[in-house]
Order: structure tokens, then sequence, then C-alpha cells
């Protein structure tokens, strides 16, 4: 009997990647292994409007790659895009925090490993009052730091990464 984690690994590049290739790979294998995976983009960078919905190119690639049949608000909830930086600088709350937990509690729902994405700067989203770090402590995940074109590999937990700051 195969024992169920409730695991979520965040993957940060802070090399150029193929980033797609390099989560879908070991997303593949853990599906062939027996196990039930999610995948989550906290924030978009790359809109595109698919079946009416905007979200994230990244996000729609890997969901369809990885066969996560979760609703695309689900997979990547926040999509930065001019509309959205006029908001914030006009001091609008977006409710960014509730909005990213809400979706990953919905895409996290039944999966035994999240593979998140993230943007390769822990204070990535200061500006929408909830950073990668604040994230990544939130949701208590193990981070895979990729660091080199040599596929070097760190891990890190959230703890650790406070002590940096």
């Amino acid at each position: 009997m195969r024992r169920v984690y409730d695991t979520s690994i965040y993957c940060i590049f802070i090399a150029p990647f193929r980033e797609k290739s390099h989560l879908r790979r070991p997303g593949l294998k853990l599906k062939k292994d027996g196990y039930n995976i999610g995948y989550f983009k906290p924030v978009g960078f790359s809109p595109v409007f698919v079946d009416d919905v905007l979200t994230d190119e990244d996000a729609v690639f890997l969901s369809r790659a990885l066969d996560v049949n979760e609703p695309l608000q689900s997979i990547s909830p926040v999509i930065f895009t001019e509309d959205m930086l006029q908001r914030l600088v006009k001091g609008e709350n977006l409710n960014i925090r509730e909005k990213t937990m809400e979706a990953f509690h919905i895409a996290s729902s039944g999966k035994d490993i999240m593979i998140i994405r993230g943007i390769g700067r822990l204070t990535c989203g200061t500006c929408l009052g909830f950073s990668e770090l604040d994230f990544i402590t939130e949701v208590n995940a193990k981070v895979y730091l990729l660091i080199n074109s040599n596929h070097t590999l760190k891990c890190l937990t959230a703890s650790s990464m406070l002590q940096m700051y």
C-alpha cells in the first residue's frame, strides 16, 4: 500500500532554464509512480485567454502536459497585467493573499503532491502584498532551487529561507 504524502514542492529557477521541461518530467514520473499530483503557479506573467478565462500561458501548458484537471483560475489565480498594475498604483486592495490561498486549496484538494512554479525571487509579489516567501511559509512548502545551468538542485525549507532575510 502506497503511503500518501501531503507535500508541496516549490520550484524556483535562478538561472535560465527550460522551466517547463524541468517541471514536466518529474511530474510525469510521479504520476507514473501512482501519485495524484497537482500544479500551481501563484502569479502568472504571461497572460493569455483560454476559453474566455484570463490565465498564464506556462500554467496552461504544464497543467495540460501533466493532465491536471483543475479550473485554470485555480492553477494560476493571479495574472499580472497592465490593468492590475494600474489598480495597484491607485492603491486598490486586490486581496491577493486570499485569492491565492483559496485557489491553492482548491488546486491541492485530493492531491498527494503539489508542484508549484515560482518566479525566481523570494521577494517577488511584495508589491502585491503577498511575496513568494509569504506563500512558501504559509503552505509550508519544500523549496527546490535550481541555481545553475548544470542543473544543481538545492533543497531549502521555509524556515531556513526566513533566516536569510
